[in-house]
């Protein structure tokens, strides 16, 4: 096998297994972390509380975005004439780029929603505790 083979590759395993190891190691810094104080200002700028809730998923994807955009680039720009596995390279690459933002962009969307949906379950049972204890609105 050439190196192009071998770098394809190894993007493919990197591309299967950085989503994982970005999950996996979500979980172990979730369990670490501890809860900011109430009188810390909380921050309100929806894609800075989106990256820093995030932090290892969206770096791992973005760094595998780079590192894959970059092998694109290199196969987009050689002067050697294209032939099927060039061809077969440069859809490999562009795959894993649109696989990569594809898979970033839904988790984002998912743990967005999930934030979401328990803040209005919170809500409703704040609601069913008070009018359950005969409280007005």
């Amino acid at each position: 096998m050439r190196i192009e083979h071998w770098i394809a590759l190894a993007t493919m395993v990197a591309t299967l297994v950085g989503p994982v190891l970005a999950v996996w190691l979500q979980k172990r810094l979730e369990r670490s972390v501890t809860k900011l104080a109430t009188s810390q200002p909380k921050c309100r700028n929806l894609f800075i509380r989106l990256v820093a809730s995030q932090g290892p998923t969206l770096i791992i994807a973005s760094v595998s975005i780079v590192f894959v955009a970059y092998f694109l680039l290199r196969e987009l720009n050689s002067s050697q004439p294209i032939t099927r596995s060039s061809v077969f390279t440069i859809a490999l690459f562009t795959g894993t780029i649109l696989y990569q933002l594809v898979v970033s962009l839904f988790a984002l969307t998912v743990r967005e929603f999930i934030r979401v949906l328990r803040t209005l379950v919170d809500s409703f049972e704040r609601v069913a505790s008070r009018h359950s204890d005969g409280q007005p609105r």
